[in-house]
């Protein structure tokens, strides 16, 4: 997808906003009309195909390639530390053991951020801080320790089990954008009707508006997000 050419156009602010509450627009927008945009501070590209190689269980005559390898990328090589690049193939294939580090983009992420944290102990604070799903907490955390016990000089001392814990866990539930609203390392979201100020904004980034409500209840509760318009809240009826 393009990047809209307004984009530049949407004024930079720092995230101070109360999450347990309603976003409200704070002016009014036309259909069509950027009001969110952020460019990503690390991205990292996922496995590759090799061709001609196929997995065990794979019975498509016409299938050119389904194993997947993962690597570094030139450019990604400075993005983590030394230890990475020196075990690289040791540690993807500890963490494709791990179900909370089976995501190539994950993992890669995870170590950017280790990265990122010995250069700034200060880069991670807002990472830190955002919310992950409280059930699946107990396999962060294992995963974390395991990391740690199995590959000692990857993770930064100055962070703890717990932190890398939040880490995992906010990236396994932040790191893929939707397509409909993202490009390379850009992502934004577009008024699809028009918003007055003082409206409740809301984004349907799991494309729920003609769901029925229970549908849509079950979908929210399992990612662990609430959602207060009048569709969800049950105050307007169903659209099926």
């Amino acid at each position: 997808m393009t990047l809209p050419t307004d984009v530049l156009a949407v004024p930079e602010a720092p995230i101070t906003y109360d999450l347990s509450k309603p976003l409200t627009a704070t002016e009014s927008f036309s259909p069509g009309q950027v009001i969110f945009y952020e460019t990503a501070f690390i991205t990292s590209t996922g496995s590759s195909v090799l061709e001609g190689h196929h997995d065990e269980e794979c019975e498509d005559e016409e299938c050119d390639g389904c194993v997947e390898v993962a690597n570094l990328d030139e450019d990604e090589v400075p993005q983590v530390n030394d230890e990475v690049v020196d075990d690289f193939d040791v540690l993807m294939s500890y963490c494709e053991t791990t179900e909370a580090l089976a995501i190539v983009d994950v993992r890669k992420h995870l170590f950017k951020l280790f990265r990122l944290y010995e250069l700034d102990s200060t880069s991670l604070h807002e990472l830190l801080h955002l919310p992950v799903a409280a059930d699946q907490a107990p396999a962060f955390l294992d995963a974390a320790i395991g990391l740690r016990a199995a590959h000692p000089n990857v993770v930064p001392l100055g962070l703890s089990e717990n932190d890398v814990a939040h880490l995992i866990g906010v990236l396994n539930k932040y790191c893929i954008p939707l397509d409909e609203v993202h490009a390379g390392d850009s992502l934004w979201v577009t008024a699809i009707a028009p918003i007055a100020a003082g409206d409740v904004v809301s984004v349907d980034f799991f494309n729920l508006h003609y769901q029925p409500h229970a549908d849509r209840h079950a979908v929210l509760s399992e990612a662990d997000y609430e959602c207060h318009c009048a569709l969800c809240l049950g105050h307007a009826p169903d659209k099926t």
